[in-house]
């Protein structure tokens, strides 16, 4: 889910990405949701500051999705300041 709402926010589509983020936000208090999906609707919102708050409790976390992170296509974009960031915390920078 948190793809599609990331997908929905880069297209435009605000309100469908919002729906999401509200969906994973409640589900989030009643059973496991894993905070990087959470924060790919936020980077999708272009809302970054959320999105590093979520990204840093995935990395605490150390969810397994987060090896896929080096291909994510935001190294092309540039567009969030904190993707380097993240890439070093979980060892990633050096590739």
């Amino acid at each position: 889910m948190g793809e599609l709402g990331q997908m929905y926010g880069l297209v435009g589509r605000k309100a469908d990405a919002q729906k999401i983020l509200d969906e994973l936000l409640n589900r989030a208090k009643e059973q496991y949701v894993p905070a990087s999906s959470i924060a790919s609707v936020y980077k999708g919102l272009g809302d970054y500051e959320q999105a590093n708050v979520w990204m840093n409790k995935a990395i605490a976390d150390q969810e397994g999705s987060l090896v896929l992170l080096e291909v994510d296509f935001e190294d092309l974009t540039r567009a969030n300041p904190y993707y380097p960031e993240w890439l070093k915390k979980i060892g990633l920078d050096k590739f």
